[in-house]
């Protein structure tokens, strides 16, 4: 068995983490059925973390041998007429190269993000990662919200895991979703985003400058925005070339009294 295939690499950076710990769980059930088999597990780094570190020792102790290589020297399968015939390995751990005869090849090959995460991601507003998947507004304090509101996001769509971990995120989505359903009603913070209707001119540059999708046209046609999705970052007012929209709370009048406030301060230290 070869670990990271097409992973942590140039292209792939990122641990698939199930990897080593489904590689190892095989080789225990291989050794179950045929306890003379000679399994050799290929690896860059063995990471069965938490408790999937016992099995890693039940598989040392079952006689599995795991042998290391390194990124730079990637082992080299040989076949003759299309047929496997053996694996060639240089470890750092040993002074000469390392030939296997094998009977059976096992790739480990790592979890790519779906190609169709930016489209989704464009169609709702929120954002992916450099490697495709998709990510959460704040990594412990909303594990499983977007950024964008009543949005959601669990299992591999979020990042490579484990089942047990899927499921569990899964139960965490569904229960942040409940308490939204659960409602009758929704409520709103003060602090959102106001559209002058006689003064704005239909340009439409807070509809793409705003990224949770919060401003529309209106019947109008005129830019309005949904207090439900405005999430009070300003960034509207601030393209807005009519200066049409205000941010409740932080509008341009408060600004400019409190700048004619610091200056009268100043004016009246220097004297």
């Amino acid at each position: 068995m070869i670990q990271c295939v097409g992973s942590r690499n140039s292209e792939n950076p990122y641990c698939s983490r199930m990897c080593c710990s489904m590689a190892i769980k095989n080789a225990l059930k291989i050794k179950r059925e045929d306890p003379s088999a000679h399994i050799y597990i290929l690896y860059r780094d063995i990471r069965t973390y938490g408790f999937r570190e016992a099995y890693y020792k039940q598989a040392r102790e079952a006689g599995v041998v795991f042998i290391r290589y390194d990124e730079t020297n990637l082992p080299v399968v040989s076949d003759v007429n299309g047929v496997l015939s053996s694996v060639k390995v240089d470890s750092p751990d040993f002074p000469e190269s390392i030939k296997l005869e094998a009977d059976q090849l096992i790739l480990s090959t790592g979890i790519k993000a779906e190609k169709d995460n930016k489209i989704l991601s464009d169609m709702l507003k929120v954002p992916l990662n450099a490697s495709g998947f998709y990510v959460e507004a704040h990594m412990k304090l909303r594990p499983v919200d977007f950024a964008t509101e009543g949005l959601f996001v669990c299992g591999l769509a979020h990042s490579p895991k484990m089942i047990d971990e899927n499921i569990s995120q899964a139960k965490a989505a569904a229960a942040r979703a409940a308490t939204i359903l659960s409602k009758t009603h929704l409520e709103v913070g003060a602090q959102v985003s106001i559209v002058n209707q006689n003064k704005c001119i239909s340009c439409m540059t807070c509809v793409n400058a705003c990224p949770y999708g919060a401003p529309y046209c209106n019947y109008n046609h005129k830019a309005e925005i949904e207090k439900a999705k405005c999430m009070g970052c300003g960034i509207c007012a601030s393209e807005c070339p009519a200066r049409a929209i205000q941010l409740n709370h932080f509008k341009s009048n408060h600004f400019t009294a409190m700048i004619d406030n610091l200056f009268h301060v100043e004016e009246t230290v220097s004297r």
